[in-house]
């Protein structure tokens, strides 16, 4: 009873309040804890090389709990209790391929309807693969849902997990279908329609053929008057990478940084006005290396209760949702909400203060302050510990601050980056480019 007292204070000091007639619109202290996540399930029709649910999924989302009557059930005592307790959180829905999945489908359905019945205002963003474009129908069911949600207040945000023409090789599809260039076409002609956001992954295999994939990107996206800083480059933080590999993520690298500048030259900004723009802009999200998240991890674990929703238990988040990082859950008799059960009291409470500078290895390490820090999920599959980081995703970091700092550099617009960050960062910066400028990778 003392552990559950526990939670629940933690839980009413943040989350709670936030969400309470959605108190973060109009409170920006609030604003850090104003999301919840439903994690439907792990069914993918993808088979992505470097997907943990495809390697791991069986620890992270047991098919016991994944059964779609019993995701669906859960979805809907918990949207009853949000109502109930007038809670009004954002929501993000994530899975494997939510519009592959029965479950995904009728969640998506009950939490529209959640936002038609109370009135509730909000966005949401939804991961997909995209793959109902292969099919007319399913097109037609997502445009509708999309619809639908938008007339109830339910503002759904896709964001295409689609690695482009000559990267997608990564992300086969179980039952062997290719996307072809008249595939493509529909999808970035959807992508104009329905204001899609790309978030495509940057991976260690097939890294030498990012740049030109980044061309390709820009080409569709020019054709269709959509803006060229739309893609959000997620890079893969897995122990694969090889020196070969870091080498070629270096070169793509400088390109984009440099093709940043270029294009933001042609909209008439300064030079001394660059690093704001890309702060503004969140450029590529490359560029964040001159900013700060403002809490002590850079991912969304202390700003969002995740809930697997097979048993309704929150947990770090969906890629480290093993058993070790299961942290609390909502209890429940005659398909009502009773109340909240801890599970691992003394990890939630380090996890939610936690702070990657202070992480092993991390605490001295001189890029500490822009590092975006390694994926708690990733060190815990390679290390069996979520503290100590992957040394090859140490040195893929490394190197990306590398090549943007050689590139600012080469263009003379150093000095105003520097100037653009603290004292600290401007320092360690200064000496990282001393420690490595003229050196072969």
């Amino acid at each position: 009873m003392e552990e559950n007292q526990i939670v629940e204070s933690i839980l009413n000091k943040t989350f709670f309040p936030a969400w309470k007639n959605a108190a973060w619109k109009e409170n920006k202290e609030m604003e850090l804890f104003k999301t919840i996540e439903f994690m439907v399930s792990a069914h993918c029709d993808q088979a992505c090389k470097y997907c943990y649910y495809r390697k791991y999924g069986k620890y992270t989302y047991p098919a016991a709990i994944a059964k779609p009557k019993l995701v669906i059930e859960n979805a809907r005592m918990i949207l009853n209790w949000l109502e109930e307790n007038e809670y009004y959180p954002e929501f993000n829905l994530f899975s494997g391929e939510i519009f592959a999945q029965k479950a995904g489908i009728e969640v998506i359905k009950l939490v529209s309807d959640f936002h038609k019945r109370t009135g509730h205002v909000s966005g949401c963003t939804i991961p997909t693969n995209m793959s109902f474009l292969f099919d007319e129908k399913k097109t037609e069911m997502v445009t509708k849902l999309i619809n639908d949600g938008h007339e109830a207040g339910f503002h759904m945000h896709l964001s295409a997990s689609v690695d482009g023409k000559y990267c997608d090789v990564n992300r086969p599809f179980k039952d062997k279908r290719i996307k072809t260039d008249e595939w493509y076409e529909k999808f970035f002609d959807f992508v104009a329609e329905h204001h899609v956001g790309l978030h495509p992954m940057v991976y260690s295999k097939e890294i030498q053929h990012w740049r030109k994939n980044f061309d390709w990107f820009q080409e569709h996206l020019a054709k269709r008057n959509l803006g060229w800083k739309q893609p959000y480059l997620l890079e893969v933080r897995n122990e694969e990478w090889t020196e070969p590999e870091l080498n070629e993520f270096y070169k793509f690298i400088q390109y984009v940084v440099g093709y940043g500048w270029k294009k933001a030259k042609e909209e008439g900004v300064l030079p001394h006005s660059f690093p704001q723009y890309c702060h503004e802009n969140k450029l590529f999200n490359l560029m964040t290396i001159f900013g700060s998240v403002g809490r002590g991890t850079s991912c969304s674990i202390q700003t969002t209760v995740q809930i697997r929703l097979g048993d309704m238990k929150h947990v770090l988040c969906h890629r480290a949702a093993y058993r070790p990082h299961e942290l609390w859950k909502f209890t429940h008799a005659d398909g009502k909400i009773t109340g909240i059960e801890a599970i691992n009291t003394a990890g939630f409470i380090s996890w939610i203060a936690a702070d990657s500078k202070t992480f092993p290895m991390c605490e001295c390490c001189p890029i500490n302050s822009f590092c975006i820090g390694q994926c708690w999920g990733s060190m815990f599959e390679s290390n069996k510990d979520h503290f100590v980081p992957i040394p090859s995703v140490c040195a893929l970091e490394h190197i990306k601050l590398k090549a943007v700092l050689d590139t600012v550099h080469k263009l003379n617009l150093h000095t105003y980056f520097y100037d653009h960050t603290n004292k600290l960062q401007k320092n360690y910066m200064k000496m990282h480019w001393q420690r490595y400028k003229g050196e072969n990778l």
